[in-house]
């Protein structure tokens, strides 16, 4: 086989790991939005699931019954994995985008299937190295994006429409090159001896549960660097609280951390193929076993460590533990790869379902435990290092002492990887460098300040359309200098991972300061035209047992030569944590926060979750000491709605504020609505 033909092989693989990874993560914030959260119009989205299961269960079955041809099945799963990949560049609705997103993740999830199938039985995918190479090329393809675009993960993304089909047409070149049925009928594409095959071991169904939760724990955690930079020092000092860093406006964590995985992935490469060449009888076993209990510790121990105030001992741990799980999981791939067969279609087809299961399961943990009863990421990630350590220890350790059946079949082409994966990295560097010179702050503004705040609802709108552009446009149109946003993600599964603070933040050329909440991947923010003096977050009171934590973020700046305070936070939809949010009974409650500082030249925003009528509105001027002016009541003869929308998406309840101490004076201020969000933003000028 020519090393042009290993190109093509390997090209085709990375692009269709890169469409695996894009396509699982739109997925999950298609079923999160649609399904997740609208369980109340059921109804309405069962039959789009319906139609997903059904069209899936018939391409199921077409492949797992044989009705196409052994040597044609990649060939007609790569043309329907290039048509569905050019469809869902387009958004047409909620639902079709659902179908179309789930349906293209399970014919990727079977196409390497299929391709695992060929694994052994033909020449030019006995090299285990092809697959894994082809997998570490296909990351580094989604990362260059990740960069370029600031985090966003949508396929719908205009700036890939031309990559889009610049994939397309390469892999409807390849398919026709390498997988087409008449190379494997003429004998083209050689067929291995079938004394490889029968030397291998069968892999059990076990292994099918322990690799899906070994998928999520890899895709949601290991291999995501906007979930890590979300625990990690890089992430906090970009809004300008660490004056010391290089290129502090210029990156954002994550990119840390691409870089870390990226390079973790290349050295691991050429690692295990070493590890590999020189294995006696024991000693891969062995490595597998300290690599992956070190894997299992690492992340376990992270619930402990990376959940307290972010230090650069979390950067280092958080290097460590990457570096380290990286190398562990690429090591266990390769060996399934190298050490395993498939049984026979039908047992393989169930195993996939157990699979399914398997990552459906954990991504209902994750879920439950992170946004119903509102613990930490951590968490889940323990969880699913003790499920993967301990299937893998059940699967693999249960004939510690069994001799490995066959010597690994790896071709000499360290210097054609190394070119591969060297120009992949200059790519990514070329993608930063962009960053790096496209980053700006728009000029400190002069005269009065114009504030907004907005509750954005993770930008998705009333049409469940997760977009951030219109989001940014919106905000454009009114060009404020200090910006509130509330319901604010950071790496999180429901809005496909994206750092939506930082992408805004890039789009605006502002500073921004990113406040969590009741876990790190979730929020309120705080975005200025104006440095960042100081920032910090504080948990403010909750009295309702199981009720979502609230926060607020307290930032300082210089606005005409005077220090302004501004207070953004997101009050409970509890009434009577809400009272305890705004009561001076609590040490830590919103207005007992501020009365411990100068109230002069405050300012105090964001979702409020009562109404002006409100026994938690009158508390805010019971004090002599501090009494606030409602900027849009004090300038508006008839106050608008801001929430609470109706089914003509028109606004019913005022809940969102811009308040201010008697010192500053609104001279402006007004109520714009958009189907951006089920929140309408609020404008005040002084």
């Amino acid at each position: 086989m020519t090393k042009k033909i290993q190109l093509y092989i390997i090209l085709t693989i990375a692009i269709i790991a890169y469409f695996l990874i894009e396509s699982f993560y739109n997925t999950c914030l298609s079923l999160s939005w649609m399904v997740f959260s609208k369980l109340d119009e059921l109804e309405l989205i069962l039959p789009w699931l319906l139609i997903s299961i059904i069209v899936i269960s018939i391409e199921i079955i077409i492949l797992c019954f044989n009705i196409i041809k052994e040597n044609c099945k990649i060939y007609c799963l790569l043309y329907i994995i290039i048509g569905l990949r050019l469809f869902t560049q387009f958004f047409i609705s909620a639902e079709i985008s659902m179908v179309f997103n789930l349906i293209l993740l399970f014919s990727i999830l079977i196409f390497f299937l299929e391709l695992f199938f060929l694994n052994g039985k033909v020449e030019f995918l006995n090299d285990y190295q092809l697959i894994i190479g082809g997998i570490i090329l296909g990351i580094g393809i989604q990362f260059i994006f990740l960069i370029i675009n600031i985090s966003s993960n949508l396929s719908t993304e205009f700036f890939k429409l031309p990559f889009t089909f610049g994939f397309a047409a390469l892999l409807f070149y390849t398919n026709y090159l390498i997988f087409r049925p008449k190379n494997l009928d003429n004998g083209t594409i050689k067929i291995e001896n079938q004394n490889n095959l029968t030397s291998r071991k069968q892999i059990g169904l076990l292994h099918f549960f322990l690799t899906g939760v070994l998928f999520i724990l890899a895709i949601t955690w290991i291999i995501n660097p906007m979930a890590l930079s979300s625990y990690d020092i890089l992430n906090m000092s970009y809004n300008g609280l660490t004056p010391n860093l290089i290129l502090q406006w210029n990156s954002y964590g994550f990119n840390y951390y691409i870089f870390v995985i990226q390079i973790t992935g290349t050295i691991s490469f050429f690692l295990i193929q070493k590890i590999f060449l020189k294995t006696n009888k024991n000693s891969l076993k062995l490595t597998l076993l300290i690599s992956n209990g070190i894997l299992c510790a690492l992340n376990c121990f992270a619930l402990f460590i990376i959940e307290q105030d972010n230090t650069i001992f979390s950067t280092i741990y958080l290097t460590i533990l990457t570096i380290i799980s990286i190398f562990s999981i690429l090591l266990y791939i390769s060996y399934l790869i190298h050490h395993y067969s498939w049984p026979s279609r039908y047992k393989t087809y169930l195993g996939f379902g157990i699979f399914v299961f398997s990552v459906l399961l954990s991504i209902m943990i994750e879920y439950l435990l992170c946004w119903r009863f509102y613990f930490s990421l951590p968490l889940s990630i323990m969880i699913f290092s003790l499920m993967y350590f301990g299937f893998f220890s059940i699967v693999e350790l249960r004939k510690y002492s069994e001799t490995l059946r066959i010597k690994p079949h790896i071709t000499n082409l360290n210097k054609f990887w190394g070119i591969l994966f060297s120009i992949m990295f200059i790519l990514i560097l070329i993608s930063f460098g962009f960053v790096v010179i496209t980053r700006k702050i728009e000029p400190e503004p002069s005269g009065n300040p114009t504030l907004m705040t907005w509750n954005i609802h993770n930008a998705v709108g009333m049409d469940d359309k997760f977009d951030i552009d219109r989001i940014i446009h919106e905000i454009k149109l009114n060009d404020p200098d200090i910006l509130a946003l509330n319901e604010v993600d950071l790496g999180s599964i429901q809005t496909s991972f994206a750092d939506i603070t930082s992408y805004i933040a890039h789009k605006l050329n502002m500073y921004f300061y990113y406040g969590p909440t009741f876990f790190k991947h979730y929020g309120n923010a705080i975005l200025s035209k104006y440095p960042f003096l100081e920032a910090e977050t504080f948990p403010i009171p909750r009295v309702v047992a199981g009720s979502e934590p609230r926060a607020v973020i307290r930032a300082k700046f210089l606005i005409n030569s005077q220090i302004w305070t501004i207070y953004v936070t997101h009050l409970s939809t509890k009434h009577q944590d809400r009272l305890a949010q705004v009561s001076y009974n609590y040490s830590d409650s919103i207005v007992s926060i501020i009365a411990d500082n100068n109230f002069e030249r405050v300012v105090w925003m964001g979702d409020f979750n009562f109404g002006p009528t409100s026994e938690e509105y009158s508390i805010l001027n019971l004090s002599e000491s501090i009494k606030f002016i409602d900027t849009h009541q004090f300038l508006a003869t008839i106050p608008e709605y801001t929430g609470s929308f109706d089914d003509n998406y028109q606004p019913t309840r005022r809940i969102d504020y811009i308040m201010c101490s008697p010192d500053l004076i609104p001279t402006e201020s007004e109520v714009i609505c958009s189907i951006g969000s089920d929140h309408c933003a609020v404008l005040t000028k002084f």
